[in-house]
């Protein structure tokens, strides 16, 4: 809960400037893919197939990534992973205390 007020100069710094590398990125590699395309059509497929690649890893680094700074956060304040933690694990208890199949 306390670390919460850096939260602003997080988002407003860092990712700002990261995601604007990421379009400036972005726009010359597809510039390029256009430029080769017009040239030579036969690279659309390999083009595609490469954006489509890179997607995925994308997809598997920040799958990994949230993980990662999941830990983290849990070794900063391990009392708080505990409480989240049980909090989740409440969801499944309640009904089976309900039915009468609680752990005995």
């Amino acid at each position: 809960m306390h670390r919460s007020h850096n939260l602003p100069s997080l988002v407003d710094g860092p990712i700002s400037n990261r995601f604007s590398g990421f379009i400036e990125i972005s726009a010359a590699m597809l510039l390029k893919l256009v430029a080769v395309v017009y040239l030579t059509p036969a690279f659309s497929v390999p083009g595609v197939g490469f954006a489509v690649l890179g997607a995925w890893l994308g997809h598997v680094y920040m799958k990994a990534q949230i993980a990662i700074k999941r830990e983290m956060s849990n070794a900063k304040a391990p009392v708080l992973g505990h409480f989240g933690a049980s909090v989740a694990g409440l969801g499944v208890s309640a009904p089976r205390d309900r039915c009468g199949i609680g752990l005995t």
